[in-house]
């Protein structure tokens, strides 16, 4: 097993409070330092990495800021802060349904709590997966706790209830579809029981804000008065229906006393209950089977920073990527953002995927993704760079979309409300040693600057919110390295787009694959489920394919009927690391209408066989599909089908039978095509995540720098898409 050295050179971390906004705001950014002081700058980020540095301009001071450390708490919780109604009486019962996942991990799991400073009222599980009631205040407990310990992964209805007629406290559970292990208890007590006072708050699935519960609970309610064996009997307090608004934090109270609360830090919703038969997958089609929520320890939506500082940004600052740089005696470190333009001011635009920096957001590398890159890249030991180490020594920080929770169920949100590691111009992927994500995109934006281009700089966000309409003053849109989660929203607008005229050029790999949403109420947020197919780390538990942020099924947009080849003209093909590949030249490509993207290049030259992986086909590619049909008029100018070694493998998206060397093989690679749409629009596909990081190689000199300019010269020349 690899081991690593602390990440001591890591004493600054941060984010700022939005990832895109206008000239003339403000931004206001979260900073935790280990250093006494800092200073702070507002730069513009101006190219890649040169020289162990990023590329920057500065436009102003941001002054001398006083180090903070900050606190952050994960776990998922429901909060109900005015509930002086529930638990108050002499004589209450609670009520839920539970499905607990990590039963017995020596923690105590609340289910339902009220607490102040003085006492507590908790219905949990304790570190062995017993049922218990705890009535606590500072002095002493009174604790009534059932015998068996729950199973994992199966539905239980429990009740807990107080008499205080009779000074009796009962808990009972039963398995919601096997009554044969149900258990009862029930204990006396000699004193009055403390209970909290009318400003205590309520949670379900935690107790202060701590044991939070691993698992789902559902419908749980709180009546005034013992009901059990007595239909009929007392008011219903308050009853959470988990299944109202389940895109929002909002959690509706159908009972007597309208104790409505929010969900804090994000657990998931609208998932399956005690009553899903798998009779329908449709949540929309039976809310009711739909109405519970999975809580996790290590859910987070919002870190919840102090704000250290607020930068006000120029008024006539151009578009661009900018950063708040912090630089102590012992680190420096940027907190990057994106300034789009008030109206346009460019013929060219460029989309930095930052729903895909979302999805990867604090991404843990396994030891054994470790030593397997190491392998592959030809190296010694195992290597991880300074982010991704003090991910793994910061499990505070929340989870990537490619990482599970502790009880092994998929993460399905993302929150950029939190340092992301990965948002560093200096970042480098351990399994290519390669610059990815935002770092691999700066690459682009100073490759144009170079070429004597300043675009407009937009966001995922700024395609979602706006949609077609944030496009059409634009002759050229570019995306960045890897696109790869889309929303319905922002693939309709570039269709509309391309269909109009557009060109686009589409300088990655791997994009518009995942279905992926948001919302208004929720911004920050980005959702994505898996579903059981595709190129994935993991399923999506049965039943649960649906977004709860939009109802919309998940999954791959291909299964939607939207593959990325009926947009870009290309669709994943596969994946490698370890040595690229460049691409080698056809035969037809100087006699096709789109031959101007060679002019330059030599006959015999192979297109990219160079860069910081030895070539510009490297991590996720992309090809024109053999067995589908072509969306247009495509051409495919050069590939790099033959050329890769081992290591480089293809997507299970084109496997359908098992045989051998079917996941590698010779013509596992990518294409660079040119495709011509109905109505006048043409995209460039490079096919690769590895484009971008060839353009600066020698100065710009090189193959892959005279293609892109070639075809973005071209569309430039071309006329403006049509707006009608």
């Amino acid at each position: 097993m690899p081991t690593y050295p602390p990440t001591r050179s890591v004493q600054l971390a941060g984010y700022p409070d939005v990832w895109v906004t206008r000239p003339g705001s403000t931004v206001n950014v979260h900073v935790d330092s280990q250093n006494a002081s800092f200073r702070a700058s507002l730069v513009r980020l101006d190219g890649g990495i040169s020289a162990g540095r990023p590329v920057t301009s500065l436009v102003r001071e941001a002054g001398a800021h006083q180090g903070l450390r900050q606190q952050t708490s994960t776990g998922s919780y429901v909060l109900v802060p005015r509930a002086a109604d529930a638990l108050r009486s002499r004589n209450f019962t609670i009520r839920a349904s539970l499905w607990p996942t990590l039963p017995g991990n020596g923690s105590a799991q609340t289910v339902l709590s009220r607490a102040d400073e003085n006492a507590s009222i908790a219905l949990r599980l304790d570190g062995l997966g017993r049922l218990e009631l705890v009535f606590s205040t500072p002095e002493a407990s009174l604790r009534l706790r059932c015998d068996h310990r729950l199973a994992a992964k199966r539905w239980y209805h429990v009740e807990a209830s107080l008499d205080g007629d009779q000074r009796e406290a009962r808990l009972y559970y039963e398995p919601a579809h096997n009554s044969a292990t149900r258990e009862s208890v029930r204990r006396t007590f000699d004193v009055p029981l403390a209970r909290p006072g009318d400003q205590a708050p309520l949670m379900i699935g935690a107790l202060r804000q701590r044991d939070v519960f691993e698992g789902k609970i559902e419908a749980p309610q709180v009546w005034r008065e013992v009901v059990h064996g007595h239909p009929g009997r007392g008011e219903l307090v308050a009853a959470w229906d988990f299944a109202v608004r389940p895109e929002s934090t909002y959690v509706h109270d159908s009972g007597l006393a309208g104790l409505h609360g929010r969900t804090v830090n994000g657990p998931t919703r609208l998932v399956t209950g005690h009553a899903w038969s798998g009779t329908e997958v449709d949540p929309r089609h039976a809310p009711g089977t739909y109405a519970a929520v999975h809580f996790h320890s290590d859910d987070l939506e919002d870190a919840s920073w102090q704000p250290t500082f607020g930068v006000d940004l120029p008024d006539d600052l151009a578009s661009g990527a900018y950063a708040v740089e912090l630089a102590s005696a012992d680190d420096q470190r940027w907190i990057p953002f994106t300034v789009a333009p008030r109206r346009p001011t460019s013929r060219v635009a460029v989309i930095l995927p930052t729903y895909t920096y979302l999805a990867y957001a604090n991404f843990r590398i396994t030891d054994r993704a470790a030593e397997l890159a190491a392998q592959l890249r030809g190296l010694d030991e195992a290597e991880l760079f300074p982010e991704e180490r003090y991910i793994l020594e910061h499990p505070e920080l929340g989870l990537s979309m490619y990482d599970t929770h502790l009880d092994g169920s998929p993460t399905c949100y993302s929150s950029r409300l939190r340092p992301v590691m990965e948002m560093s111009p200096l970042y480098r992927y351990s399994s290519s040693g390669a610059p990815r994500h935002l770092s691999a995109d700066l690459e682009l934006l100073g490759w144009l600057r170079r070429r004597g281009q300043s675009p407009d700089v937009l966001t995922d966000e700024c395609l979602h919110t706006t949609g077609a309409r944030l496009l059409e003053p634009y002759q050229v849109v570019i995306t960045g390295s890897h696109p790869e989660y889309c929303t319905a929203s922002m693939r309709d607008a570039l269709r509309r787009y391309v269909a109009r005229g557009g060109r686009l050029m589409y300088l990655g790999g791997n994009g518009f694959y995942w279905v992926t949403s948001t919302s208004s109420e929720r911004g920050h947020l980005i959702e994505v489920r898996r579903g059981q197919a595709g190129t994935r780390t993991g399923d999506s538990p049965a039943g649960e394919v649906h977004h709860s942020l939009t109802g919309e099924p998940g999954g791959l947009w291909r299964h939607r009927g939207h593959p990325p080849e009926s947009l870009v003209g290309v669709g994943f093909a596969g994946l490698g690391y370890g040595s690229g590949a460049g691409y080698r030249q056809l035969p037809h490509a100087r006699a096709s209408r789109f031959s101007y993207a060679l002019d330059g290049v030599p006959q015999d030259a192979v297109i990219g066989d160079f860069g910081p992986t030895g070539g510009a086909v490297d991590d996720e590619f992309d090809h024109v599909p053999i067995d589908q049909p072509a969306p247009a008029e495509t051409v495919v100018i050069a590939t790099s089908k033959g050329n890769h070694r081992s290591g480089y493998y293809r997507c299970i998206d084109d496997v359908r039978q098992l045989a051998p060397d079917v996941m590698q093989s010779d013509d596992v690679g990518a294409d660079l095509a040119l495709t011509d749409w109905q109505g006048g629009g043409i995209t460039f596909a490079t096919g690769s995540i590895g484009w971008t990081n060839c353009l600066s190689h020698e100065n710009d000199a090189n193959t892959v720098s005279t293609v892109t300019e070639n075809v973005l010269r071209a569309f430039l020349r071309r006329g403006a898409p049509d707006r009608t």
